[in-house]
Parts: C-alpha cells; sequence; structure tokens
C-alpha cells in the first residue's frame, strides 16, 4: 500500500473526509447522481483538419471534486498506483458520467450528434480532467484552475512531492473546484482518432508527477 498523506493545510473537514473517501466506484456513484451537465460542445482540433472532440462539462459538490480528484481511492490515485490502473479508472469514469451527457444532449435537442458523442468519449484517448482557465469554449465551461502560486506539497505519496519540473509543482496539488471535463478523442466522419503528441504519455505522467 502506497504512503499518502495530506499537508495540514487542508484544513481538518478536508482532511477527515479524504481518510473516509471510500472506493472509487462508490465515489463516481455519488457524483453521477448529484452532478450537473453544465454544456456540450464539439471542439475542432488546432493540429490537423477535419477531427473534432465532444467535451462536456458537469458541476459537482467541492466535496465530491475533492473526493474524486484527490483521494487516495480516486482517479489520480489510480494513476500513483499504475498507468494501468489510472487507464482503468479513466474508462470507469467516463463509462459512468458519459450518460448524464447523452441525456443533456437529447433534452435540449442539441445539434450534436449523439453517436458522434458516444464514439468521442468511448474512444482509447478520451479523458476526464479539472476544469483548467482560458480552455474554456464557453461562459458555463469557464476555467477554475490555474497555475499555483508556490511549490508547497498538499499531496504526499513518495513520488509526487519528490518530482521535479514545472507539472510536477501542480500535480502536488490538491485543487478544491466544482467543475470537471469530459473530453472526447479527436475523431474525424469515420471516426478514426488522432492523438496529440503531447498527450501520447498522459497515463505515464500522471503517474510520475501527478499532472499531464
Amino acid at each position: 500500500m502506497q504512503c499518502w498523506r495530506y499537508s495540514p493545510s487542508l484544513g481538518s473537514p478536508r482532511l477527515e473526509a479524504l481518510a473516509t473517501a471510500g472506493s472509487f466506484s462508490e465515489i463516481l456513484e455519488t457524483i453521477a447522481k448529484s452532478a450537473h451537465v453544465l454544456c456540450v460542445h464539439n471542439q475542432g482540433c488546432d493540429d490537423i483538419a477535419g477531427f473534432a472532440r465532444t467535451v462536456a462539462t458537469i458541476r459537482v459538490q467541492p466535496e465530491m471534486f475533492d473526493l474524486f480528484f484527490n483521494s487516495q481511492d480516486g482517479y489520480r490515485g489510480a494513476y500513483a498506483r499504475s498507468p494501468y490502473a489510472g487507464f482503468s479508472a479513466n474508462d470507469q469514469a467516463l463509462e459512468t458520467l458519459t450518460p448524464l451527457v447523452l441525456t443533456y444532449n437529447e433534452t435540449n435537442q442539441s445539434k450534436i450528434d449523439s453517436s458522434f458523442v458516444v464514439e468521442s468519449l468511448g474512444s482509447p484517448s478520451a479523458k476526464i480532467w479539472l476544469a483548467e482557465i482560458g480552455l474554456d469554449i464557453c461562459a458555463l465551461c469557464t476555467g477554475e484552475w490555474a497555475n499555483p502560486v508556490d511549490s508547497t506539497p498538499e499531496i504526499f505519496n513518495g513520488v509526487w512531492d519528490q518530482a521535479t519540473g514545472v507539472e510536477a509543482t501542480w500535480g502536488r496539488k490538491a485543487p478544491y473546484f466544482t467543475k470537471l471535463k469530459l473530453i472526447g478523442a479527436f475523431l474525424n466522419n469515420r471516426y478514426d482518432e488522432y492523438v496529440p503528441a503531447h498527450k501520447r504519455h498522459r497515463a505515464q505522467l500522471i503517474h510520475q508527477r501527478g499532472w499531464a
């Protein structure tokens, strides 16, 4: 079992909740019951013409965001165990939350083809992550996370808190926000998949430094 502890600066309520987070399946089940879909978009690819991906933003309670993103048995905690465990958690999260996106898409009579949503969010390079400032598509999915102002660790697991580099200073933090983004794979009209070069080693990078 990997050693995993937090900075006391997070405060007693968060520390107590993180210590009793429950399984990843339980966290996802609670999120699926309480999350609210804010928006769904098809976003074109800047690297190559003819490819696009589905991007959906959901709002969750900050307490559930914390358990999902920062707990030892949460999303990044899975990547800390191994890249393979991270892949598995990513697939489980997308499989659990995609139905919320499809319901929103159909209820709001979106012009986005639901079959494309399913393919984009169900393809290997699809992922879930927090909402970053500057990467928003509309006012509803405006980002919450920005580069930390310091590199003080908030998560200690013997790996992320020892890693070096800019992304490592982000990965050792424990963000506390309300928005998660489901980010699909870039597909063309034949559902061929394009993976940007800088994202091909995402699982390994999160494993090594908590961020990609």
